[in-house]
């Protein structure tokens, strides 16, 4: 389901941006066509949020706003919690900037907040805090230094039944749950710890029996974090003259990623199939610069095709692409494979910088 929806959400937002290119700025039609983008993009996120739910979205760390991401995940989050659960949020009005995996960090307070309903079966409130605190990292931890430096503390607190002091000890222990069998892995705050960390950070809980219980994590703020948010939202697409074959069994996201590619000045072979991309690959009289092919085919896999077109052109750089970051194809050599990939939708611009890059021998997401 994720492929296929992706797949449509590449469509959506490549076409609307095709159309907006040909209306004047005081065209009325404009604001309509930013509307369809804008829903589009909600639409790629709560695909990613729901890849996050089963654990098959990857995960790169980068600079993240912690303010949006909790502001932003919490209208998910409401639809999780139960009719009586209230959800409130006691954010700061400005942005606290870390660096990590946004996934995994939506997957901490996913986890969180369903530990939390857990312990209210009869109704109750869960609050999400954030503040700015001195970062003390501990020596497990995986952060650098520390010594000066500030933290972002996430506080989620429940009114629940609350832990004894043996149960709040152990609360961390992976495979320990005190849910009757068949209702709880005793893995969500084992999973949400070692996420926490892993990013360089610490998580904690207090708790008392009849008194709720309030979850505690700290990751160091990224002091520059703040200048990515000055960066242009949409930079130029990079443009380019060499030769692109392109692998989709799709026709519709078929087109427009060649169309994206011809606009941005590419010469590009288009392909329906793996066999047809090995066929034109051993045709073609020119070279091939760049193999881009989706992961997922009904004949052969991305993973195959490149293969078997590096056999006839050991020079083409690839670029995988595809809704479907979990799928078995990509398990094979999968670290080679996650830095030449580009999960869909993607818009002109994130094509073209990714690209570019591969072409000048870059492997590190642009």
């Amino acid at each position: 389901m994720a492929h296929d929806f992706n797949n449509l959400l590449t469509v959506i937002l490549a076409s609307s941006a095709f159309a907006l290119q040909h209306l004047a700025p005081a065209d009325t039609a404009r604001a309509d066509l930013a509307q369809v983008q804008e829903a589009a993009q909600r639409a790629a996120a709560v695909t990613r949020q729901l890849l996050t739910f089963s654990r098959k979205e990857p995960s790169e760390a980068k600079d993240v706003d912690l303010t949006a991401l909790i502001r932003g995940f919490s209208k998910l989050l409401v639809r999780v919690v139960r009719e009586d659960v209230a959800l409130a949020l006691d954010l700061p009005d400005r942005a606290i900037w870390v660096v990590a995996s946004p996934n995994q960090l939506e997957q901490v307070l996913l986890n969180l907040v369903v530990n939390a309903c857990d312990a209210m079966p009869s109704g109750g409130a869960v609050t999400i805090g954030l503040v700015e605190v001195p970062f003390e990292p501990d020596l497990g931890s995986a952060a650098n230094g520390g010594a000066g430096r500030r933290g972002a503390q996430v506080v989620v607190r429940d009114t629940g039944v609350g832990m004894d002091a043996e149960t709040l000890r152990r609360s961390f222990e992976p495979f320990f749950t005190t849910k009757p069998v068949g209702q709880g892995t005793g893995l969500g705050l084992a999973t949400a710890y070692g996420i926490v960390r892993e990013a360089g950070g610490r998580m904690w809980a207090e708790s008392q029996p009849g008194k709720g219980s309030t979850f505690h994590w700290v990751l160091p703020v990224r002091e520059s974090g703040a200048l990515a948010a000055t960066a242009p939202a949409t930079a130029p697409a990079a443009s380019g003259q060499e030769t692109i074959l392109v692998v989709e069994d799709d026709p519709l996201v078929r087109m427009v990623t060649v169309r994206m590619l011809r606009n941005l000045g590419y010469r590009v072979i288009e392909a329906g199939l793996g066999e047809d991309a090995v066929a034109l690959a051993t045709a073609d009289p020119g070279r091939i610069h760049l193999l881009l092919t989706d992961v997922v085919m009904p004949d052969l896999s991305g993973p195959e095709v490149a293969k078997r077109v590096a056999a006839l052109r050991p020079e083409v750089a690839v670029l995988f692409v595809s809704g479907y970051p979990d799928h078995p194809a990509l398990e094979v050599n999968a670290e080679d494979i996650q830095r030449s990939f580009l999960p869909k939708p993607f818009t002109a611009e994130s094509l073209g910088r990714r690209v570019r890059a591969l072409l000048h021998g870059e492997t590190e997401p642009a």
